[in-house]
């Protein structure tokens, strides 16, 4: 399991500090989230390059506990040789959920998304619930295809809260080619 960027950046700046930087020191703390991103993706480069990735589309827990079974994963032109564009990708903020969904989007949401990208898909969550920053994370992470359970809850059709539908787009789980869930906000159902 990889440490999230936001539980690296609590470590080293303790909670107060996390939840008053954006307000106190907003250049510092995109210096620090900048330089905890360049540090993962370097690592996650390392890794592919020296072959050192394995498969996780099958019973191989991804995100919060969850298997990855899948259809989608590894890419079409896999040749046997995992890659990151093979794999899923675990992220959550646990960390941030007292700041507020712009300013989550603003401080730590580009880095994180900036991590996912060369990733196939993205298990997004752990305890935390997202429902008021959900349209920032789909948005900025479009593989995202798994989430845990409770962390989206859909509000009710027309609240304007979180988007349209209601339900939940997953259940402690991943799933594989399609949402399972209604109503993403325009962000689009059913995306491969």
């Amino acid at each position: 399991m990889v440490r999230p960027l936001t539980f690296e950046a609590f470590r080293l700046l303790g909670n107060a500090n996390l939840l008053t930087w954006p307000y106190d020191q907003p250049e510092a703390l995109h210096r620090l989230m900048a330089f905890l991103r360049e540090d993962r993706v370097a690592w996650f480069d390392f890794l592919e390059r020296e072959g050192l990735l394995g498969l996780n589309n099958n019973w191989t827990f991804v995100g919060s506990g969850s298997p990855g079974f899948t259809t989608a994963l590894p890419a079409a032109d896999y040749a046997g040789k995992a890659r990151l564009k093979d794999l899923w990708v675990g992220v959550e903020s646990q960390e941030t959920t007292s700041i507020s969904p712009d300013q989550f989007a603003e401080f730590f949401l580009p880095y994180m998304a900036d991590v996912c990208r060369p990733f196939g898909l993205a298990y997004y969550g752990c305890c935390e619930p997202v429902h008021d920053r959900w349209h920032h994370i789909i948005k900025a992470i479009p593989q995202v295809r798994g989430v845990v359970g409770v962390a989206v809850v859909r509000h009710a059709e027309g609240s304007g809260d979180a988007g349209e539908g209601c339900g939940v787009l997953a259940q402690a789980g991943a799933w594989g080619d399609e949402w399972s869930g209604r109503g993403l906000g325009g962000a689009g159902e059913g995306r491969r």
